[in-house]
């Protein structure tokens, strides 16, 4: 999938620092978290993580999942490869994270 992201909608969002993922870390893709999730009751709670992970970006202006803008009418510098990324907390809750792809 491909989206815009527009970094004068939320210049907050923009950190001098960048979160490393250990390897130890165990990051779920969307297809394990919920499309090929047998277990209900997580899936049904990585579902929720999602929504609110989507939920956030909006409200921020930075994701309009009601009007997508096609890949072509957009300048090639302006479209960030993505991905949606799901763990576990270590309290236990579930949750989602947009990240760009090849960035870690």
């Amino acid at each position: 999938m491909r989206y815009a992201f527009y970094e004068e909608h939320a210049p907050q969002l923009r950190s001098s620092r960048t979160t490393i993922v250990s390897n130890e870390d165990t990051w779920l893709s969307y297809k394990d978290a919920i499309l090929d999730n047998i277990n209900a009751p997580e899936k049904s709670q990585f579902e929720n993580a999602y929504a609110r992970e989507l939920s956030r970006l909006e409200s921020v202006g930075t994701w309009d999942a009601t009007a997508p803008r096609p890949a072509h009418s957009l300048a090639p510098e302006a479209i960030i490869d993505t991905n949606f990324e799901f763990n576990t907390n270590s309290n236990g809750e579930k949750c989602c994270r947009v990240v760009q792809e090849g960035v870690s």
